[in-house]
């Protein structure tokens, strides 16, 4: 795909609800790859979206084909309609998943994978009930053009000002998280900076420094519209700094410079690159809770969509689920000893560096709701812990625990403090809670082990 016209689609599709959708169903036939072609390109057209309409042909016609050769089953052909983005999904009866091989380039097969990254914005593929679905986006060019310096109303305020100009484009962020940001900033410089001594060794440092120098721009516009948190030296601090009006400004007004529009797609795709390397242990940067991940593409999405001409969405994060299973976590934490916590009369959790529960006390559960007679204690061990912290102060913990994995410092341990805790049935319990840190012996990987004792409410 060509650089002016790459756009970040990771999760612009669950940010912007689509517009209209049309399917249709064809048979396992040569002659089902022109038909997908003439049915996506009639969606296109019939919806204004013509500028798309040559490479969704292109890219269907690989996908089909790719069916009708090695699944030789019905297929299903789905064109959803964004306001910005159009998604095409090609299902069939196969579960089994396309790869990239290696084929000459006389060959007449095997270069459909290489296409889609040439053609489309993103692409992938997802299990089915009776297959898989291979998908891919398309979106309008990055690139200036007369039409973005027209004048447009202000959907968040209802005024007349330009959002674009030849100067930039006035990106809105509507209820941006800004203890969140503070950690998810700082996690990602480190990340950067990693990903950049490792794709020097990639044999091409020009291009490693290119594309650090253009994530770091669009870091940087960022950070210079996003308001800087205060700093929180005790427990009762953080707290208050959750509740805090600043920590979710209703409105963040960032200017984008025509010529950084791009940086922001290189920031979304560097970093999704660095934290998979993160994941699999090559980097010192420990990996990042999930819903930092979120932030990251709510933030990419918004000015990319935006420059493209879409109205803001507000931020409004998804219940996440942890990075590993519980399984891959205690392998992490071999060597280190879970009896000391299930076998205590007090009420203990145990928690990894990825925030997931690896082991509770009986008492916990009785605390937390989750014990009945001969009920087994398998509902806490697996369950991330900011599930059991009450909204309003989600953004603030995952901020919290980044910052201690960043940087050490340690606010919130071996220090008790009152904070209200969720139990089993959505009632809130106020506990003293008191945090204390370990390290297991084979290779320093924390453990976090949380007391909590029960307080009772004032008469």
């Amino acid at each position: 795909m060509d650089d002016e016209a790459e756009v970040v689609t990771t999760e612009a599709l669950n940010e912007f609800a689509p517009q209209s959708s049309s399917s249709t169903s064809l048979p396992p036939h040569p002659s089902s790859i022109g038909a997908a072609r003439r049915f996506v390109r009639t969606a296109l057209l019939t919806s204004g979206r013509e500028e798309l309409a040559d490479d969704a042909e292109l890219a269907v016609s690989e996908v089909v084909t790719n069916a009708v050769v090695h699944a030789g089953t019905r297929i299903e052909v789905n064109v959803v309609l964004g306001p910005v983005l159009v998604r095409v999904e090609v299902e069939d009866g196969s579960p089994h998943q396309p790869r990239a091989r290696r084929y000459a380039t006389t060959a007449s097969t095997g270069r459909g994978l290489g296409l889609l990254n040439d053609t489309a914005a993103d692409w992938g593929v997802r299990p089915t009930k009776t297959g898989k679905a291979v998908w891919f986006e398309l979106a309008p060019s990055l690139s200036w053009t007369e039409q973005d310096s027209s004048e447009r109303d202000d959907a968040a305020s209802g005024s007349s000002a330009k959002r674009g100009s030849r100067e930039g484009v006035r990106v809105v962020l509507l209820g941006a998280p800004v203890l969140l940001y503070d950690a998810w900033r700082q996690h990602a410089e480190a990340l950067l900076r990693e990903h950049l001594l490792a794709t020097l060794d990639d044999g091409k440092p020009e291009d490693a420094v290119q594309v650090h120098a253009e994530a770091s721009d669009a870091l940087a516009l960022l950070d210079e519209a996003m308001p800087v948190p205060p700093p929180t030296d005790t427990p009762a601090d953080a707290l208050a700094a959750a509740l805090s009006p600043e920590a979710s400004p209703a409105r963040i007004d960032l200017l984008v410079p025509n010529g950084s529009r791009r940086h922001f797609i290189t920031l979304d795709r560097t970093l999704e690159d660095a934290l998979e390397r993160a994941e699999a242990g090559s980097f010192l940067t420990p990996a990042v809770q999930p819903e930092l991940r979120e932030l990251r593409r709510w933030l990419c999405d918004q000015v990319t969509s935006q420059c493209l001409g879409a109205d803001p969405a507000p931020w409004a994060p998804r219940e996440a689920t942890s990075i590993v299973s519980i399984d891959v976590a205690l392998i992490h934490l071999a060597g280190w000893d879970a009896g000391s916590i299930t076998g205590s009369d007090r009420a203990l959790l145990a928690v990894d560096d990825g925030g997931l529960i690896v082991a509770a006390s009986r008492a916990a559960h009785v605390l937390l709701g989750d014990d009945s007679a001969g009920q087994s204690l398998e509902h806490l061990p697996g369950k991330r812990l900011v599930t059991l912290i009450p909204h309003r102060f989600r953004e603030a913990h995952l901020a919290g625990f980044t910052m201690h994995l960043l940087t050490g410092n340690g606010t919130m341990l071996d220090t008790p403090v009152t904070v209200p805790i969720l139990r089993s049935d959505g009632t809130e319990q106020s506990v003293q809670l008191t945090v204390h840190e370990q390290h297991v012996a084979a290779d320093g990987r924390p453990v976090f082990i949380a007391e909590f004792d029960a307080v009772s409410a004032p008469q």
